[in-house]
């Protein structure tokens, strides 16, 4: 493969000099531009068929819960902010999608323009994994 790799390197053309001002690079996320409400939704796999709402709430002392439809928040760990990325998880806490199970989640999202969007990994407390989608969006007042 490296060697495939190299050989289709070496047969490209120069770009063309790039002219005008550079491309605007996309801003980084701050925890300031995430403060607050997002509202949204998690999907399974590639489907748009909605697992559940949720609410992700992102506190001024830097903290992130997540609120399910009659459930207690969940406070999500291991919160990075990288670029214009999200990386998070959470739980263990009661399963939506698999009820009497425990389920713990690794969820990477994307933010522009006021709006997420992202994907997830659930594993169970039986081993079962999950994988999905998510998306939100800034809630204004």
């Amino acid at each position: 493969v490296v060697a495939i790799a190299g050989a289709a390197l070496a047969q490209v053309t120069p770009a063309a000099k790039q002219t005008g001002a550079p491309a605007k690079a996309a801003s980084a996320v701050t925890w300031a531009m995430l403060t607050g409400d997002w509202e949204g939704k998690a999907m399974r796999g590639t489907s748009d068929s909605v697992i559940t709402t949720t609410t992700l709430t992102f506190t001024a002392d830097k903290k992130l819960y997540i609120t399910y439809p009659n459930r207690d928040k969940v406070e999500a760990h291991n919160v990075v902010l990288a670029g214009d990325s999200v990386t998070y998880d959470a739980g263990p806490y009661d399963s939506i999608a698999r009820p009497g199970h425990k389920v713990s989640t690794h969820n990477v999202v994307h933010v522009a323009n006021h709006k997420m969007t992202g994907t997830f990994a659930a594993k169970f407390d039986d081993g079962q994994t999950m994988s999905g989608h998510s998306e939100a969006a800034h809630k204004t007042k």
